[in-house]
């Protein structure tokens, strides 16, 4: 009988250690009504049977009946019936399950021996062995043997083996004593290696310990050969910097790697932890699944076999949606840092995270495009179009090709807020065709509410608004928001007035009544509206566009081309394909505009040619409907439309001297006359 109860135990390993020394133990407690509970006895039972005890209780008196056998009758003070110790075992058994394969019977029977559960793993509870004689019993089977080997801060296990250094260790050196090849479990904890060459001749180690050492990255090259490796612990180190593409070679040369410990190091952020975690498909799969059109891209990087993390003592655990973020980018873990994975936590990672832009997605797609940017760094053009993108933030512009680029394209993606992309001082284009844009570009400033004298506040307000907005899009001159199913009150809630660079727009496509929100911007030389319900114009429509030049409203149903005198400086329209019917109106209506140069009619619902008359009416045209006017054109449509205008005033005149021809022989009473041909009586009256 041993009674351990309210003793500061919270390591599992415990259990284990008391079972090999002591097998024949008959009753055990760690726990008592009068005394209290050790901490890994901690949860709730029924005070009759363990049958009614809650996840973590359940656990341990599993873990207490798997270790030590079929001598043990009482635990806790509870009698351990067949049927309740056949339940526990069973619950033992399913939760390795959940870690191995049914298949992986090497793996099973390695971690069997060492008479360890994977929970245990979290605990370093490997019975570790530093005897290959314990293996080998003789000649004939020490080849085969499989040899453990430690190496720990008493060096008094291993002191005989020939060749070992124990101080500033750097380079990892095995001893000829040891046969490499047979060795399955090494345990190196205190040895400040600041590397893990050396063990590329592993080719079946299964379990590596290097806690507590001075490690402060992770090279590829450590783990060449170690496809075996199941369990890697490196807490206790000084890893800084997680290289994404370092973790893929790994994780590509370590293909059964299914518990990793990285605690109390220094990870300090997300982006870390996804590049930990973040795994490429091979070749076909990825193509596969690019080709589905209803797989976000992010999904098509993330393959994951890791069932067990551990990151305790790291910085990054303290910050917001940590655990949502793991749980996302590794869908196969089954315990986070020593407990289980939640459900909410993935469905809330899916949320936060699902079609994020990140680093690498940006740097595949700038490989390419590498041949079509010609290294102009001018007009250097990042391509992100097709690529389901949902989320930008500021680890996704954070970048070198991001804050370099001139261009930048995100076509056909799911982008509703860019306000991150703000932050980019070389950008000149940003062009978001068929996207979901929903949220301001610029965000809004947070004003202080001093007191005293109300116009100066009012002013140092606006000055200080001003230098707010400044830094957003500070080289922005170039929008496309295309098929963006935009209306005209989100268009005011974009707030791209707060973009005064701004010398072009393409708004077309979208749900757009009127351009008020496109006003008061002082170099918005251009605006492309088409296909847009705008339909009618009022004397307020265009106010606000003094520097306008070119103004293209194609296909918006227009009626009447009333009110475009109000742009001063317009040169160029294009009014393709509107309802416009009064073709002499219209062109009145055009007449009015200064200085127009180029315009376009063609598709308008006119009932006659117009090309003659819009040239003879707008005198300083020198574009119609993309073909060029010249002086001889318009000298020659000139004396047409003079010569067409003398004819028509004479058969005008003719038409009214008939009409009084008429009148007057009503007056008189000679009807017969009527009969006779109008010239005759042209003649006969005069």
């Amino acid at each position: 009988v041993l009674s351990l109860a309210a003793n500061p135990m919270s390591n599992d390993a415990v259990v284990h250690v008391i079972a090999k020394y002591a097998k024949n133990i008959v009753d055990i407690r760690f726990r008592d009504d009068i005394s209290g509970a050790s901490p890994i006895a901690c949860g709730i039972c029924d005070t009759n049977t363990l049958e009614s005890s809650d996840a973590a209780y359940s656990r341990y008196a599993s873990k207490c009946v798997a270790a030590f056998g079929e001598s043990l009758r009482f635990l806790d003070g509870y009698e351990l019936t067949p049927s309740l110790r056949e339940r526990l075992l069973e619950q033992h058994d399913n939760r390795r399950a959940l870690y191995y394969a049914p298949s992986d019977e090497r793996v099973s029977d390695l971690f069997r021996e060492a008479a360890i559960t994977p929970l245990f793993l979290d605990e370093r509870a490997i019975i570790i062995h530093s005897e290959a004689e314990e293996f080998a019993h003789d000649e004939t089977e020490k080849k085969n043997a499989e040899i453990r080997v430690v190496i720990e801060e008493d060096m008094a296990l291993i002191s005989m083996l020939e060749g070992m250094t124990f101080c500033d260790v750097t380079f990892l050196d095995l001893p000829s004593r040891v046969h490499s090849k047979t060795l399955v479990s090494l345990k190196i904890q205190n040895c400040s290696l600041a590397s893990l060459e050396g063990l590329q001749s592993c080719t079946n180690l299964h379990s590596l310990d290097a806690s507590s050492n001075r490690i402060s990255k992770l090279d590829s090259a450590w783990f060449i050969g170690l496809n075996r490796l199941i369990y890697l612990d490196l807490s206790d180190n000084e890893i800084t910097n997680i290289d994404r593409d370092a973790m893929l070679c790994v994780h590509d040369k370590c293909p059964n790697l299914r518990h990793l410990r990285l605690a109390r190091n220094q990870i300090r952020t997300l982006l870390e932890v996804q590049n930990l975690l973040e795994r490429n498909t091979d070749e076909t799969s990825s193509k596969t699944q690019i080709n589905n059109k209803s797989t976000c891209y992010a999904d098509v990087l993330r393959v994951f076999i890791l069932k067990y993390i551990d990151l305790r003592g790291n910085a990054v655990t303290n910050l917001e949606n940590y655990r949502e973020c793991a749980a996302y980018f590794a869908p196969s873990l089954v315990l986070l840092d020593g407990e289980e994975v939640r459900e909410i936590w993935r469905r809330k990672g899916r949320f936060l995270f699902q079609g994020r832009l990140t680093t690498e997605m940006i740097k595949q797609k700038l490989a390419e495009n590498m041949n079509n940017n010609d290294d102009d760094d001018d007009n250097f053009t990042l391509n992100l179009s097709e690529m389901r993108v949902r989320r930008l933030d500021e680890e996704s512009v954070s970048g070198v090709a991001m804050a370099s680029a001139k261009i930048l394209n995100f076509e056909k993606n799911q982008l509703s807020d860019v306000s991150a992309l703000g932050s980019l001082k070389h950008l000149r284009r940003l062009s978001m065709p068929k996207n979901a844009l929903r949220f301001a570009l610029v965000r809004e400033p947070f004003v202080n509410g001093n007191t005293g004298d109300d116009s100066s506040v009012d002013e140092r307000n606006e000055e200080s608004s001003r230098c707010f907005y400044e830094q957003f899009f500070p080289q922005l001159k170039e929008l496309d928001v295309r098929y963006n199913r935009i209306d005209s009150r989100r268009l005011v809630r974009l707030q791209l007035q707060k973009l005064q660079l701004l010398s072009f727009v393409d708004v077309s496509n979208n749900r757009l009544q009127n351009l008020d929100g496109l006003k008061n911007l002082r170099n918005l030389r251009k605006i492309r509206a088409d296909e847009n319900p705008l339909r009618q114009f009022n004397e307020n429509t265009f106010l606000g566009f003094g520097a306008l030049e070119s103004l293209s409203m194609k296909r918006c149903g227009v009626r009447s081309f009333a009110h475009l005198n109000a742009l001063p400086h317009v040169n160029s329209l294009r009014l393709d394909g509107n309802r416009v019917k009064d073709k002499a109106l219209a062109l009145k209506q055009l007449a009015g505009v200064n200085g127009l140069k180029k315009l376009s009619l063609r598709g308008c619902k006119f009932a006659s040619s117009y090309f003659d008359e819009a040239v003879f009416a707008l005198e300083t045209l020198e574009f119609l409907d993309g073909i060029k006017i010249t002086c001889e054109d318009r000298e020659r449509i000139r004396t047409e439309m003079e010569e067409r205008r003398a004819r028509e005033e004479a058969l005008k005149f003719q038409e009214t001297t008939l009409k009084r021809m008429q009148v007057v022989v009503q007056q008189v009473g000679l009807v017969h006359i009527l009969r006779t041909p109008s010239r005759t009586l042209i003649s006969a009256m005069r």
